[in-house]
């Protein structure tokens, strides 16, 4: 993380830019006349304390895990696991969840090592 005399050395080297903070595949590039550009195409407006910020960072994208499960295949454990907890969530969404079962349906997944 940088300051943003960091990041604007980065911009004029053709990096694209953001904070942590921002949201997902939101960054600031150099446009054509030294303008800052949004990542929607828009010209930025920078606030202030934008410029005062020790947070910058090249910005890389970042997949969703719909993009990661696509280049990982199913197979993968995680997925696996992801597929578990969805399967869990489902269940206490039908469970007596609102009529105090949600504890014995915890336990009883906690047991089963699936929580």
């Amino acid at each position: 993380m940088a300051s943003f005399n960091d990041a604007k050395c980065w911009m004029l080297n053709g990096k694209k830019i953001c904070r942590p903070s921002w949201m997902k595949n939101s960054y600031w590039i150099l446009g054509s006349a030294g303008v800052i550009i949004y990542s929607d195409g828009e010209p930025a407006k920078v606030h202030i304390n934008q410029t005062n910020a020790y947070d910058w960072e090249i910005w890389k994208e970042k997949k969703t895990l719909s993009d990661e499960k696509e280049s990982m295949g199913t197979s993968h454990d995680f997925w696996y696991k992801e597929d578990k907890v969805k399967q869990f969530i489902r269940e206490l969404k039908e469970s007596e969840f609102l009529n105090g079962g949600m504890l014995g349906l915890i336990n009883e997944k906690a047991g089963q090592g699936l929580i």
